[in-house]
């Protein structure tokens, strides 16, 4: 196996990740607005729901979860940084 140089997201990132959200068993689903207009996808297993954008953003909502638990809010300082590298 070659090791990887660069994956971003893309179509194929998002298909691989729809695929691998499947094979762990997760049930898919559509969230719609109003007007039936799909908005948002919600994957669901074990008693635990999961909305987000995309395929990908889902598994990084499941990895927060199973990483941090009940404690996934960033503390203070971890908010801090955050809005340093992304806004200041």
């Amino acid at each position: 196996m070659t090791s990887l140089h660069l994956l971003s997201e893309a179509s194929n990132t998002m298909a691989a990740a729809h695929a691998l959200l499947l094979e762990r068993d997760y049930v898919l689903s559509h969230v719609d607005n109003e007007e039936g207009v799909h908005i948002l996808v919600k994957a669901e297993k074990g008693g635990n729901c999961f909305v987000g954008e995309n395929p990908l953003t889902l598994l990084g909502l499941i990895h927060l979860n199973m990483t941090r638990g009940e404690a996934w809010p960033p503390t203070p300082q971890q908010r801090a940084a955050f809005m340093q590298f992304f806004y200041i």
